[in-house]
């Protein structure tokens, strides 16, 4: 998230995205009292919270090819949308580790939509698979001037959004289809739902005001809906927005024997 690779950072809740990334901030906003530091060389961030904290436990988010980091536990993360590809490495394929590797982490984790295929091809090399699912856990509406209102059931976040005419669903993420999957679940079970618009972005977009304003430009009926991580870095424009918009919070679920596993391996 830094092009100093000296620099380490202490990022919190109300650290810029710009410089910091949208991520770790988005980690900072949700774990309160939990110390988030990045540096591009991963080895200067673990020393830091090793030196200046009492945390027993360090996770690395993305840190499997990192080979300067110990670690105690190695999670292998794979997109069930993309799968393994050709099995080869950038920029010849799509893996940044080798496929051997897959035999010697502790877990492997499919994240994504169901892909039995995926599954099944895995299966066949190791017993460490389990899969995930996302859930929504709430949905905040965020007024002009400032004051935030949360749906936090499946049935209410229905309600309010059928009221609307058509939602234009903003996504500057790895898989922005993913996003938009999950606003129109909302609505597998109603008789009727909003049009959807699709508004992707690349992954790690940066927003300018520009972009701000084209966006806050809906006509009467139509409404903003956008990821969390999207929602981070236009909030960091301080844009005044004229109208209303909502932010879906998710989570991943893990299966948990996983979690189990994890646990007592720390213990």
């Amino acid at each position: 998230a830094t092009t100093n690779s000296k620099l380490v950072v202490t990022v919190n809740a109300d650290s810029d995205p710009i410089s910091c990334g949208e991520e770790p901030v988005l980690i900072a906003q949700s774990l309160a009292h939990v110390p988030v530091i990045i540096s591009a060389k991963r080895i200067l961030a673990l020393n830091k919270i090793a030196d200046s904290t009492n945390c027993n436990v360090i996770l690395s988010d993305d840190g499997l090819q990192h080979y300067q980091l110990h670690r105690t536990i190695e999670i292998a993360v794979i997109d069930t949308s993309r799968g393994l590809g050709n099995r080869r490495l950038l920029p010849s394929g799509p893996l940044r580790e080798p496929f051997s590797r897959l035999f010697e982490v502790d877990h492997i984790i499919l994240n994504g939509p169901n892909n039995k295929l995926l599954f099944q091809e895995l299966s066949q090399l190791s017993s460490k698979i389990t899969t995930t699912y996302t859930q929504i856990i709430s949905l905040r509406e965020i007024t002009p001037s400032g004051s935030i209102c949360v749906f936090s059931s499946i049935e209410d976040i229905r309600a309010k959004l059928i009221s609307y005419r058509a939602l234009h669903m903003v996504a500057g993420i790895g898989n922005p289809a993913k996003f938009f999957v999950t606003i129109k679940d909302i609505f597998l079970t109603g008789q009727t739902c909003p049009q959807f618009i699709s508004c992707p972005f690349s992954d790690h977009h940066r927003y300018t005001d520009e972009d701000a304003k084209a966006l806050d430009c809906l006509p009467a009926g139509e409404v903003l809906i956008m990821t969390a991580k999207d929602a981070v870095k236009l909030q960091a424009l301080k844009y005044p927005f004229h109208i209303n918009y909502f932010i879906i919070d998710v989570e991943t679920v893990i299966d948990n024997a996983l979690t189990t596993s994890i646990v007592n391996q720390l213990n």
